[in-house]
């Protein structure tokens, strides 16, 4: 039987499988660190969350605990970097556990569920990619799935003190619809209401405080 890990709640709530879990977290946001889910990881994205690290625990790692009674796995996530550095985090945790089964990744619109594309997955790079993009910001030499190619770019793109998106905020720090403009505007971030919304404060606190 296969389980399937949806990238999130609503995404698990939509698929509507009986054995699925859903992968609570977001990599490309705030410190990360190797091994995935030991005490420093934990307390690290504890502190990103800003939620307890029995919290974290309870909400993040006990759904993965499922994993090892299955040995076929089925990852349903959507394209957006939001995602994919989530796919890449999952697929490291799965490496650093010598899963032995077989891995697919499915990439859906989120909204319809539609398959955009379909992978098997041969795990072995994914802990060097996670290390050299998430851990040490340096871009991946290595080859990788289309889609995984343009989240660790995207991804890359953000860690820039400049980056776009800052860049539009910090233009348009005073138009009343800046956040629906935001997330009209940027869509391979995938990003909601909470990303932006903490990205708008930054630019405003770093503009008091000049």
């Amino acid at each position: 039987m296969n389980l399937y890990i949806c990238g999130g709640e609503c995404l698990k709530e939509k698929l509507n499988k009986q054995t699925s879990i859903s992968f609570n977290e977001a990599l490309y946001d705030g410190v990360v660190s190797y091994p995935l889910f030991d005490d420093t990881f934990n307390k690290l994205r504890a502190t990103t969350h800003n939620v307890s690290v029995k919290e974290y625990h309870d909400y993040t790692v006990k759904p993965l605990e499922t994993i090892k009674e299955y040995n076929e796995l089925e990852l349903v996530f959507g394209r957006d970097m939001f995602c994919m550095m989530n796919v890449v985090g999952l697929l490291t945790f799965l490496e650093q556990n010598n899963f032995p089964g077989n891995v697919t990744l499915r990439i859906v619109d989120e909204i319809t569920l539609d398959v955009i594309d379909t992978y098997p997955i041969k795990l072995g790079i994914y802990t060097e990619m996670y290390k050299t993009v998430l851990i040490n910001h340096k871009r991946y030499r290595g080859k990788c799935i289309f889609e995984l190619e343009c989240g660790l770019e995207t991804y890359l793109q953000l860690q820039s003190e400049n980056n776009e998106i800052l860049e539009y905020i910090e233009e348009h720090l005073e138009d009343s619809d800046l956040l629906e403009v935001l997330l009209l505007r940027y869509p391979d971030y995938g990003f909601g209401d909470t990303q932006y919304l903490r990205m708008i404060n930054k630019v405003k606190s770093e503009r008091k405080a000049k």
